[in-house]
């Protein structure tokens, strides 16, 4: 990677070239820092970075008082031919139930896995992912997550340019969830429909008798590229077939202290001509409407009904069981999977862009506006 290069990386390589080749073997000692300062020219402290760099991509392991040592087998499992990057977070509600299912998935085949978090310093992952090539072999395939860190300050075009770049087996990268960059890459597109989700809870809601609807969003006005504008965009689309039925007011927070919108929510609750209905971009956002409605009289889903958006188990831990939007996580991985697995030996890229449907998962939250 340009301007990323230092003295210690003659070292990394031929460290991690030992590993591979077995002249340094799971469980050994590698030689003492000061020696391989000698042996390469480096300070120490250069040694020391290098170290500590692959300890933390778990190819060495740091034993105080005895020294530094190859890491176990198992933490360099998935020397097989067959190694597919995942670009994803990997912990939380959705975020991390997508990549445990990727991960399964891929297991299936004998695919070794080769894991950067997006949580992470962009930068740094790219170079974990690098550095992780070195013992895994160059990944075969790429599946990036392209809603869980995907705007310019991510990086996820930076991805795309250095890995095609650096790994050049990758023939088809292959972005699941969403992608919410103005540019978009060639590759092969496994999306969510979230604006059909947005038609659905719109559909729903009209079917219920609701007419004037509040979608409650992260922020307001909309992020530019963010998923809820596929969702409220789902919403008009409905409004439109329907010959202009519902009024949505979009409600979120305006700045950073105005946690979930509360003085608009009062403002517009406060109206004689109130919304009925209330679809939340995330379950957990359902927790506000639960809180503040009783303090203006109101109560769900007597007076007002609520959607929730994603499904998690928050849904079904509130007060009164959440209908929320279900998009099948399985589903989306499974055609992630099985795309690069059907491609693995095939003579030319067939790209697609697959579109996912969602699903209402309908509770208690949710009744038909009384006359």
């Amino acid at each position: 990677m340009k301007g990323d290069g230092f003295l210690g990386d003659p070292l990394k390589a031929d460290l991690i070239q030992s590993i591979r080749t077995g002249d340094l073997k799971p469980g050994e000692r590698i030689p003492p820092f000061r020696t391989l300062a000698n042996r390469y020219k480096v300070s120490l402290n250069t040694v020391q970075r290098v170290i500590r760099e692959l300890i933390e991509a778990r190819v060495l392991n740091a034993t105080q008082g005895r020294g530094t040592f190859v890491a176990s087998a198992t933490s360099l499992s998935g020397a097989a031919d067959f190694a597919v990057g995942v670009f994803a977070r990997t912990s939380g509600h959705f975020y991390g139930d997508i990549f445990s299912c990727l991960k399964e998935a891929l297991s299936r085949h004998g695919a070794a896995v080769v894991v950067c978090d997006l949580e992470a310093e962009p930068m740094r992952y790219v170079r974990q992912l690098r550095l992780r090539e070195l013992i895994h072999g160059e990944p075969a395939a790429l599946i990036v997550d392209g809603m869980s860190g995907s705007n310019p300050h991510h990086g996820d075009l930076l991805l795309f340019e250095e890995l095609r770049r650096h790994a050049k087996r990758i023939r088809d990268p292959v972005v699941i969830n969403r992608w919410e960059h103005p540019e978009r890459p060639d590759a092969t597109y496994i999306l969510f429909d979230y604006e059909d989700a947005g038609f659905q809870v719109g559909r729903y809601l009209h079917g219920l008798g609701h007419r004037r609807i509040v979608f409650h969003s992260f922020g307001r006005p909309l992020a530019r590229g963010a998923y809820e504008e596929d969702v409220f965009r789902g919403l008009e689309r409905f409004n439109q077939e329907a010959g202009g039925a519902l009024n949505i007011d979009l409600l979120g927070p305006e700045n950073k202290d105005d946690g979930p919108g509360v003085q608009r929510m009062r403002e517009v609750f406060a109206r004689g001509d109130r919304p009925t209905a209330v679809l939340v971009a995330a379950d957990f956002l359902a927790e506000a409407w639960f809180r503040h409605l009783p303090s203006m009289g109101l109560r769900i889903p007597q007076d007002v009904s609520v959607v929730g958006f994603f499904d998690t188990p928050w849904s079904t831990d509130l007060p009164v069981p959440l209908t929320s939007v279900h998009l099948n996580i399985e589903k989306l991985a499974l055609a992630a999977v099985n795309h690069i697995v059907g491609q693995r030996d095939a003579r030319e890229v067939v790209r697609e862009n697959l579109k996912i449907g969602a699903a209402l998962v309908l509770r208690e939250s949710c009744v038909p506006l009384k006359a």
